[in-house]
């Protein structure tokens, strides 16, 4: 999604203001569902890259659900890491998702409730900021004709949890793709009578799918020039 500057700056000092809150909070991170970085404000210099924590973040939100639904729920309200020094909270609310990190203490989840509020807080006011959309969300009112889009990890696996034996021989057919290319690889399509795939990196860990249902014709390259105008216009953030 792509953020004016002083929306980025007004982001920002929302982040800020919730170390006020909390002393014992070292880093928020926000994103979007599909897992690019937003903002990130972080006290401690061994901060992991902001991107991989936007894509752990949307991963293990995807999977949360999927879990939840299969087990005993159906809505999921945040997800809760205990380490030996640290606690790590991740939760979606709206078009975004929040990742933060705090130094671990004997009172967590007497403290919980309170940060989730603050956390919940935080969320209503930088949607409001970005209304946020989804990087999916962006493509399919873009193109009309699309009737299945994925990111997959480049290991093969789906961050939208949609069939794991597609994912995986989609990472492999981009992998063998960019060997016999023997240069970068840009695009692969995948053509059959009823429509086509379009397989294009999103960076260096994700793959994007889209299923186009028409035939290839002279769209196809306004097609693929709108899709990575959206991932580039994602990556802005």
């Amino acid at each position: 999604m792509e953020l004016k500057k002083e929306e980025i700056e007004h982001i920002n000092n929302l982040l800020k203001s919730e170390f006020e809150k909390d002393t014992r909070l070292l880093e928020i991170n926000i994103s979007s569902i599909d897992g690019f970085s937003i903002a990130q404000i972080t006290k401690e210099n061994t901060s992991l890259n902001k991107d991989i924590v936007a894509s752990y973040s949307s991963s293990a939100i995807h999977s949360s659900n999927l879990i939840l639904k299969e087990t005993i729920d159906k809505t999921h309200n945040f997800n809760l890491i205990i380490g030996k020094h640290l606690i790590i909270i991740t939760l979606q609310r709206g078009g975004i998702l929040i990742n933060s990190t705090f130094s671990k203490n004997s009172h967590e989840f007497k403290e919980l409730n309170e940060r989730i509020a603050n956390l919940d807080n935080l969320a209503i006011k930088v949607n409001k900021v970005i209304k946020a959309r989804d990087l999916i969300t962006a493509i399919k009112e873009s193109l009309p004709n699309t009737y299945w889009i994925d990111i997959i990890t480049k290991e093969g696996f789906s961050t939208k949890l949609e069939d794991v034996f597609v994912s995986s021989h989609i990472a492999s057919l981009f992998k063998t793709s960019s060997l016999m290319s023997k240069e970068n690889l840009e695009i692969v399509i995948i053509n059959g009578n009823k429509g086509y795939i379009i397989l294009l990196e999103i960076d260096k860990n994700r793959i994007l799918a889209v299923g186009i249902k028409e035939s290839i014709n002279e769209k196809t390259d306004i097609h693929i020039n709108r899709i990575k105008k959206i991932i580039k216009l994602s990556f802005k953030s």
